[in-house]
């Protein structure tokens, strides 16, 4: 007897820009017209197209296939989350849906509430939860953590959870996507035993993942979907490897692709290396500072080698959970969709990346992996090039590693002097910006209003099935009054430490740009032999045709984005201090209008300021053509600021504070003026000098200045590369650089 049945069923998302929350009247109006510009414009993608499936009761059916195939929306379908825009879906008993980490939990009620907020979605009683609720807490190995907001589990625990209640309700159907992999060993056994259980007592179960394994070990029929249509549907052992074999000559065909492009690159018949380099953002949806060093290292590096950037990009519907393959600027570039991470610990250990990453490095077979950067990534992609015996080079950009919202500020946005307690950063508000809702800091009972008030799916629909007798009862057991907890603990922060200060261990090179940042992770701990200084080489090409615009006005520049943490609210008051009409001050870069709007409010911009928007980084060279003097006035360490670098090397003066990396790049009254961090008085006064005192300006622009080339930095980079890699350097005869570059 068929429990499941799709019959001509289709699903199309469209692709739109991530929608956001506008605060202000004219945010609104001015996005709303921009969305009737692109109305007729808006791309769709069909996630599933005429898939007709029929599963009998009793069968285990495994759905395989790429990423973007459509695995997840099937299951979303089957599970009544999403509704087919063609076509008829049938579904006969109780579902039970393990469809991603989290779903169907809210993250400041308890793990009790949420199994009885579970059970009631899946339509059992108060009086029959009770009654199971001691099984289901004691499979899922929760008795200490059963009274904890679920927001502080871990991602296993977050699986066992729901693994636990899926299977203990008794459904009659039950889906299960892909997370099973986040469960340890052991769990993962108790889950199998779980499953031949389902299966010995005739329930249905169809499973989505990407282990080929484990479909053949659970399955009797497999699914295999392409494109969003049905390529073949049988006995899963025929099915597993017809698709392995269509992945094998994927993989061939991309090898082959990539040993062409090396044989046509490569000169005198010598093998070029293969460099990944791995950043968390990339060009050209984030033209910030390590993304377009990135971009300028790796265009640099393709003279002696082939080189792949792997990223993450945000998804929209369509790209969730997907890779793909593309070039940028001629670079091959892996870009991974994903959402950010639900839990803490998966901000820095995250293993649906590093399995995307793991299978990046069977295609590309890299002899250097250079790490950029991880945020929102995974640090532990280190320990997967070195269980393959790859090389790694690890550059700092910033205090990540020692600081989970990465500035070292306090909520105050004071100079944090270091992370000296783990209770002092889990206190610490800012790593809530970082780490989205999830973690956020508003008060228990609130969080448990909005969600009653405005539920997300599926709960705004199951919201009007409930009787309104059920509805009082919930909210007089789950309204009440109870102390707020925090969401990051300081056991948490210690785990984060002593796992990536393991991480710092197992990179073969660490670089710090600046020498503050040497010096700032050698007092953290690490071996003065272990981490190099080696400055930003920057493209000087993009700034041989920097020519002063003529104008009649003193123009000040900042270059950046447009945040709290950059300093724009000192920059700003200081120069509404000068008076005059015959001065200017330009913002360029990415802003937030909701920022801006907010910077209004609390301090005057007059018609002399303007804030100019993004500009591309090869349009550098007509930004300082419009600046006299380039002012960056973070309130942070900073690291080693390429807008600076660029700015001494057009020969432009910079006033910038007086600590961390800035300080180390500008000598103050010989190429630019340092001022005290934060102080508007005193920034205000250092910007007068220079309107005030012509010679003084003559005098720091023509003043000789060093700023290394992206030439010599990638030069550098590869006598590291072939120190890793065994082979003798070019000049002298060290095995191991020295401590500055």
């Amino acid at each position: 007897m068929a429990v499941i049945k799709l019959e001509n069923v289709s699903k199309i998302f469209a692709r739109r820009r991530l929608k956001r929350k506008y605060t202000t009247l004219r945010e609104t109006l001015l996005h709303y017209f921009d969305w009737l510009k692109s109305k007729g414009r808006v791309r769709y993608v069909d996630a599933l197209r005429d898939i007709n499936l029929t599963i009998e009761r009793g069968e285990s059916v495994g759905i395989i296939g790429m990423n973007g195939s459509g695995k997840s929306t099937l299951l979303k379908l089957l599970a009544g989350i999403y509704k087919p825009d063609s076509g008829r879906v049938y579904v006969k008993g109780r579902v039970a849906s393990l469809i991603g980490l989290g779903a169907g939990f809210h993250p400041g009620f308890t793990g009790r509430e949420n199994v009885f907020i579970n059970g009631i979605i899946l339509g059992l009683s108060k009086r029959e939860i009770k009654r199971k609720f001691d099984d289901i807490v004691k499979f899922a190995e929760l008795e200490d953590y059963i009274d904890e907001p679920v927001r502080i589990y871990s991602d296993g625990m977050f699986m066992r959870l729901g693994f636990s209640i899926a299977t203990n309700v008794d459904p009659d159907i039950l889906l299960i996507d892909e997370i099973l992999a986040v469960g340890d060993e052991y769990f993962q056994h108790k889950c199998a035993e779980k499953i031949a259980e389902f299966k010995r007592l005739g329930k249905t179960m169809v499973i989505v993942s990407h282990h080929s394994e484990a479909i053949e070990k659970w399955c009797d029929r497999a699914v295999w979907l392409d494109g969003g249509g049905i390529r073949e549907d049988g006995d899963s052992e025929r099915v597993i490897n017809c698709y392995r074999r269509a992945i094998a000559q994927r993989e061939e065909k991309i090898s082959l692709d990539i040993r062409s492009s090396e044989s046509k690159g490569s000169l005198s018949g010598a093998k070029m290396k293969r460099i990944v380099q791995v950043v968390h953002d990339f060009l050209p949806g984030h033209p910030h500072g390590s993304e377009n060093y990135t971009y300028h290292l790796s265009k640099e590096l393709q003279k002696i080698g082939k080189v792949y950037i792997f990223c993450r990009e945000q998804p929209d519907f369509s790209d969730k959970g997907l890779a793909k393959d593309e070039l940028f600027g001629g670079i091959p570039v892996r870009r991974l969709y994903y959402d950010p991470p639900q839990t803490f610990e998966a901000t820095y250990r995250n293993s649906f990346v590093d399995e995307e990453f793991e299978r990046f490095l069977d295609v590309v077979n890299p002899d250097i992996v250079h790490f950029q950067h991880f945020v929102r990534l995974s640090a532990s992609m280190v320990e997967v090039a070195k269980r393959r015996g790859i090389p790694t080079i690890l550059t700092l950009h910033d205090f990540w590693f020692l600081c989970p919202q990465i500035q070292l500020l306090t909520n105050n946005n004071q100079i944090c002097y270091g992370p000296d307690s783990s209770a002092k950063c889990a206190n610490c508000e800012k790593i809530f910006d970082i780490y989205g809702e999830l973690h956020s800091s508003e008060s228990f009972p609130d969080r448990k209003v909005k969600f009653f008030k405005y539920p997300p799916e599926p709960f705004r629909t199951l919201k009007k099935l409930v009787p309104s007798r059920l509805k009082t009862a919930l909210k007089e057991k789950f309204l009440k009054t109870r102390p707020a907890k925090g969401s990051i603990t300081p056991e948490m922060i210690a785990k984060r430490s002593k796992f990536l200060r393991h991480i710092l261990d197992k990179v073969d090179i660490i670089l710090a740009p600046s020498k503050f940042l040497r010096e700032k992770f050698i007092s953290y701990g690490i071996g003065k032999n272990r981490i190099v200084h080696s400055d930003y080489g920057i493209d000087h090409r993009l700034l041989i045709n920097c020519a002063k615009e003529s104008s009649d006005k003193f123009r000040f520049g900042f270059v950046g984005g447009t945040s709290e943490h950059k300093g724009i609210r000192v920059l700003i008051r200081a120069f509404n201090k000068i008076k005059g009409d015959n001065i200017t001050l330009s913002i360029f870069g990415p802003y937030h209008p909701a920022y801006l709007d907010k910077l209004g409010r609390e301090v005057r911009i007059d018609s002399r300021i303007t804030f100019c928007g993004p500009f591309k980084n090869g349009e550098i060279s007509s930004v300082f053509s419009k600046t006299d003097v380039l002012v960056y006035p973070s309130i942070w360490y900073e690291n080693r600021p390429i807008a600076i670098l660029e700015a001494l090397s057009a020969k432009i003066p910079v006033i910038t504070s007086n600590l961390g990396g800035m300080a180390e790049l500008v000598q103050d009254g010989v190429t630019g003026l340092l001022f005290e961090l934060g102080n508007p008085e005193d920034l205000a006064q250092k910007m007068v000098g220079l309107i005030d005192n012509p010679e003084l300006m003559r005098r720091l622009s023509e003043t000789p200045r060093r700023v290394k080339t992206i030439e010599e930095n990638a030069e550098e980079l590869n006598e590291i590369y072939d120190s890793l890699l065994g082979k003798a350097p070019k000049t002298g005869t060290a095995q191991s650089p020295s401590p500055t570059l």
